[in-house]
């Protein structure tokens, strides 16, 4: 059973909630850019090409991306750019000739072709690339960045498109194969933005794999409507599978997220500041699980970055994921179960994460016990192997025996007095 807030702390939450959304939408309401439907989905029912408007558009972005502001990436960002972090994309493929993308993208597989992961002909895992760790072009006006702009990416194709008549469709066989692939190549963070509701055995033995390497798989809760927002989705509901579930442009739960009570964590799911293969920037303004993904797997970048080097062995996938829920910003509302299933733990928060501590904002995540789940452990001592730090104990050491030599010189003439 959760355990209630007091009345003074969920008046807190509930301000807390209200300011964020305000600020999501008036952060919605700041951009007018190139504006694309997602499709996003596993059935190879999409005649059009989702990501057509987005591929054609050649414009320069002049403002910071939306959610800089609705999730307070810029405090983040001066404690941590993800560097030294590898985040494999495993879905469409990543174009590393993009100008945003071609400093950050390393060696990757195509296991549907044969070029080596660095061509996207659909466009999903190009976008997705492009929110975790797009780089500002040089020589251009665009903001465009990613919320890990020095993580680097590691494109895993695992299908060409979603209808089967452009291309080899998804296939979780595939997927499974993707993020053994990508964990035995020291991918810290696995995203998986694309969703089925049929399962393959393999998926559960993938991810566990994964998780024994040391990575997080990050996936997307699924978008549907209608009957298939009822059905099981895959990876998403698969056990050990980090699922995402995608808040809309005022922060509250998207019409296409589907609930799921394996559901994690949440993030916004639109608008989504991007870009496609051989284009400029971009704006898709209708929310998915797919973006939201791509954003909770930024910040998990931004995290196993500043604590990576401090932990022997690296953070664990489960020290990175506790950390990321017990610092999500959630208001006592969350405690319905309704609620739970979309919102999971509460949304990603950024800084929060990077610098929680203890107590967690909020209720207690219903899956978990009600104690507090502990901070990550950064060993202790630190080694002392800089010159500077002895010089600056010394002149402390120094200074406090100055300043005792002080008083006790000035008790002593008193006494005299």
């Amino acid at each position: 059973m959760m355990s209630a807030l007091r009345p003074g702390q969920q008046a807190g939450c509930r301000r807390a909630t209200r300011a964020l959304a305000v600020r999501v939408s008036r952060a919605a309401g700041a951009l007018a850019l190139t504006v694309v439907m997602l499709g996003g989905t596993a059935s190879p029912a999409l005649a059009d090409d989702p990501f057509e408007a987005c591929k054609q558009s050649q414009s320069e972005n002049p403002n910071w991306p939306t959610v800089y502001t609705q999730l307070g990436l810029a405090a983040a960002l001066r404690q941590s750019v993800g560097a030294g972090i590898t985040v494999a994309v495993v879905d469409s493929g990543v174009d590393a000739t993009n100008p945003h993308l071609s400093a950050s993208v390393v060696d990757g597989v195509d296991l549907v072709g044969s070029s080596d992961g660095k061509t996207d002909t659909y466009g999903l895992g190009t976008a997705v690339a492009a929110i975790i760790a797009a780089r500002q072009a040089a020589g251009s006006s665009s903001k465009l960045q990613g919320v890990a702009p020095r993580a680097q990416i590691m494109p895993v194709r695992v299908y060409e498109n979603v209808d089967e008549q452009k291309g080899k469709p998804i296939d979780m066989a595939k997927t499974a194969q993707g993020i053994i692939w990508a964990a035995d190549r020291g991918a810290k963070v696995i995203v998986v933005p694309h969703w089925s509701t049929t399962n393959h055995e393999s998926l559960a033995g993938a991810i566990a794999h994964a998780r024994s390497k040391g990575a997080s798989v990050v996936v997307a809760a699924g978008d549907a409507t209608g009957d298939e927002a009822n059905a099981d989705h895959y990876p998403a509901h698969t056990d050990g599978a980090f699922t995402v579930a995608a808040l809309d442009a005022n922060g509250l739960p998207a019409a296409v997220s589907v609930k799921n009570a394996k559901v994690k964590i949440s993030a916004p799911g639109g608008p989504a500041d991007t870009t496609a293969p051989g284009a400029g920037d971009c704006q898709i303004t209708e929310p998915s699980t797919s973006f939201a993904a791509a954003y909770v797997a930024g910040v998990a970048a931004l995290v196993a970055a500043k604590y990576n080097p401090l932990i022997p062995g690296g953070i664990t996938p489960d020290d990175l994921e506790n950390r990321l829920m017990t610092s999500a910003s959630r208001s006592s509302a969350i405690q319905e179960v309704d609620a739970i299933s979309s919102y999971g733990w509460g949304v990603v928060s950024p800084y929060e994460a990077l610098n929680y501590t203890g107590q967690p904002p909020g209720p207690n995540n219903p899956e978990a016990p009600t104690d507090v789940l502990p901070p990550v452990v950064i060993p202790d001592p630190v080694p002392d192997d800089l010159p500077e730090t002895r010089i600056l104990v010394a002149a402390i050491l120094g200074a406090t025996a100055a300043v005792g030599a002080c008083f006790w010189l000035w008790g002593k003439r008193r006494k005299r007095a």
